[in-house]
C-alpha cells in the first residue's frame, strides 16, 4: 500500500465550502454526482445536485471553515479528501473524491 501524498483540496474547492458556495462547487461535480448529506443519499445530476447542496448551507447557517486533514490517493488525479466543515449548526465530517478534476462523491455527515 503507498503512502499517502501530501495532495491539498483545491483552493477555490476549499474556499467555496467555507464559503457555502453551492454554484462553485458544482462547477467540478461530474455529470452525476453521489451526494450524501446527513445520511441521505442518491445520485443526482450536476444542476439538481448543486440544489441540493445550496438548500444544505442554506439551513446550516452562513458561518462555515474548512479544515483539510488529510487526502489518500494514488496520484493527484485519483483523491479522497477528508475534513471538516464547522456551520452555525454543528460539525460535519466531509469526505470528497476527486477523479480527473471532477467530484464523484460527496459526502457530509454530522460529527
Amino acid at each position: 500500500m503507498l503512502p499517502a501524498q501530501n495532495i491539498k483540496l483545491p483552493s477555490d474547492l476549499a474556499s467555496a465550502l467555507e464559503g457555502g458556495n453551492a454554484k462553485e462547487i458544482s462547477k467540478r461535480f461530474n455529470s452525476s454526482v453521489e451526494l450524501i448529506l446527513n445520511h441521505n443519499q442518491d445520485v443526482y445530476g450536476k444542476s439538481q445536485a448543486e440544489q441540493i447542496l445550496k438548500s444544505f448551507f442554506d439551513t446550516n447557517g452562513p458561518s462555515f471553515k474548512y479544515k483539510d486533514l488529510h487526502s489518500n490517493g494514488k496520484e493527484e488525479s485519483h483523491c479522497n479528501f477528508i475534513g471538516s466543515l464547522y456551520t452555525s449548526k454543528g460539525t460535519y465530517r466531509v469526505y470528497i473524491y476527486i477523479k480527473n478534476d471532477q467530484i464523484y462523491q460527496m459526502r457530509m455527515d454530522n460529527d
